[in-house]
């Protein structure tokens, strides 16, 4: 059990991935130069497998991935750094589960990235009753059509269409 879950105890612990990401790429012999873009991710540690298998190959994409639990030195405040994290953020990605819903952490990241206009992206990983200031928000369902939900996260960060689509569907068994 790592040092922050022990401070912690029973609670459904959110790990969070901040990254940016820049991708470039080929395409009829034009240079395309996708912007930077800062994503925050949040999860419920009893999503971990799948939060890190969507990190894993969205760096295996070209997305250069903060991870806190390598990304916060021995000492450092966690809160602090989780909300450094998401305030330097332009886009939070909520990845949406029966136990995330329940997460007092999870809930309090997606309020301050609600309250602070970021672009918001659901992600419904697994079926659940969503809080109110959830439902207001379109999100993508892997639960329902995963091909589809898979097609707009790609579409959402213009990554190479047929190349991510592989990489990621991987992620769905998990």
């Amino acid at each position: 059990m790592a040092a922050h879950e022990q401070w912690h105890n029973n609670f459904a612990i959110p790990f969070t991935f901040y990254f940016s990401f820049k991708i470039y790429y080929i395409q009829q012999s034009q240079t395309l130069i996708m912007d930077s873009r800062s994503i925050f991710v949040s999860y419920s540690s009893n999503d971990r497998p799948f939060a890190k298998g969507l990190v894993k190959e969205l760096v295996d994409l070209g997305v250069d991935a903060w991870i806190d639990q390598k990304g916060i030195k021995v000492g450092e405040n966690w809160d602090n750094a989780i909300e450094e994290a998401l305030e330097k953020s332009d886009t939070f990605m909520l990845l949406i589960s029966p136990s995330a819903v329940k997460s007092i952490n999870v809930q309090d990241e997606a309020s301050i990235a609600m309250s602070s206009d970021k672009t918001i992206v659901p992600i419904l990983i697994k079926n659940s009753d969503l809080p109110m200031r959830w439902k207001r928000r379109q999100y993508v369902d892997l639960t329902q059509n995963p091909e589809k939900g898979l097609k707009d996260i790609i579409g959402f960060l213009n990554l190479p269409n047929q190349k991510a689509f592989n990489k990621l569907k991987d992620i769905l068994s998990l």
